[in-house]
């Protein structure tokens, strides 16, 4: 692991974790040596981004701070690959964090929504390095498959356009053919809006030399 962050705020344990190559990082969360949670260090990072580590896609939170408390006095988070602590606190009983409040239920598709967040990118932003990377790597056609696949979840029929040659920058073409599929109906029936991330399974772009 190259490098990282942990921050603990009311109830919420979250930060980012780097490691030296290959996957995000396994960390788990043990009170007393039993384990409580694990996360994987995949989501986005500001803060991460901003410290130019592994384009920000190192981003974790750690559920179940609340359990961990009421099991043990000393509350640790470590990698779970190889066992290196990287923080230890020790909570007592009137440290116990408030418990969360939920106004309303969730409807089917917000619950969606919140499992598939961590997976996700935040905005068009933050997928574009990769849709760049892939465009220049791989050239117009293979990107087009792989924008296809990645944001409509199929391949592109006869009648989808190629990026607009007549914008001379490229980052501004794919920025423009991005954005053209992400303002479809049919990518916000099947996505809700939201885009996916490198670590999610339905992501086809070319991460080389971005994680």
């Amino acid at each position: 692991m190259t490098a990282y962050d942990i921050v603990v705020e009311g109830g919420r344990v979250f930060g980012y974790a780097a490691p030296q190559s290959g996957g995000p990082c396994l960390l788990r969360l043990s009170a007393d040596d039993t384990p409580i949670s694990f996360a994987m260090a995949g989501g986005f990072s500001e803060v991460a981004a901003a410290e130019g580590l592994r384009s920000g896609w190192c981003g974790f939170e750690l559920h179940g701070l609340r359990l961990a408390i009421a099991l043990g006095e000393r509350i640790e988070i470590a990698c779970a690959v190889s066992g290196r602590i990287l923080k230890t606190m020790t909570f007592g009983a009137g440290d116990m964090p408030p418990l969360s409040t939920v106004s309303r239920s969730l409807s089917v598709e917000e619950l969606l929504s919140e499992v598939r967040a961590p997976r996700c990118c935040p905005n068009a932003e933050t997928l574009l390095p990769f849709a760049l990377n892939h465009y220049r790597r791989h050239g117009v056609q293979s990107f087009r498959d792989m924008a296809y696949l990645t944001l409509l979840g199929r391949w592109p029929d006869a009648a989808a356009p190629y990026p607009d040659g007549e914008i001379a920058e490229d980052e501004k073409r794919i920025s423009s053919y991005i954005d053209d599929l992400v303002w479809s109906e049919e990518f916000g029936s099947r996505w809700g809006g939201q885009l996916p991330g490198p670590y999610h399974p339905d992501f086809r772009f070319d991460t080389t030399g971005l994680l």
